[in-house]
């Protein structure tokens, strides 16, 4: 799993399943100045086997703050959700949904299931870079949203 920032920072998991956007998310952060280890998973599968390795393991990381695609292969983001709320170690993280789509419905499911804010990928470059202000309000313990 690639990883970026300092030691003692807060652990952020990206699961997205688009190289793109996972590259622009990362832009987001440092343009923002987000001081965080960064985890990138690509899809919901690898998302749990995430979260199974921080509860068998102590010494695994445990994110701070998932950056949550919902729509992805193998699992979607509501499991993957599903699935870390009932752990017991990376349970309380901070969740952030990223998503380019909403389904009527959805987000009420979302925040039914914990989730902090909610952030529409725009297509226009500004409009996402906005995403790092997002995260750093998440971080600091107030929801926020954010659309495009």
């Amino acid at each position: 799993m690639p990883r970026l920032g300092p030691a003692d920072a807060p652990n952020v998991l990206i699961v997205d399943d688009n190289p793109p956007d996972v590259y622009l998310i990362r832009q987001a952060l440092e343009s923002a100045g987000v001081r965080a280890q960064v985890y990138v998973v690509h899809d919901g599968e690898a998302a749990i086997h995430f979260f199974e390795e921080a509860e068998a393991n102590t010494g695994a990381p445990c994110p701070h703050l998932v950056i949550l695609d919902v729509n992805m292969p193998r699992l979607t983001g509501h499991e993957v959700l599903r699935d870390m709320r009932n752990r017991e170690r990376c349970k309380d993280a901070r969740v952030l949904v990223l998503s380019s789509t909403q389904r009527p419905g959805e987000r009420q499911a979302l925040e039914e299931l914990g989730v902090d804010a909610f952030f529409t990928k725009p297509s226009d470059f500004e409009e996402f870079m906005k995403l790092g202000i997002a995260v750093r309000t998440v971080l600091k313990g107030t929801a926020a949203s954010g659309s495009a």
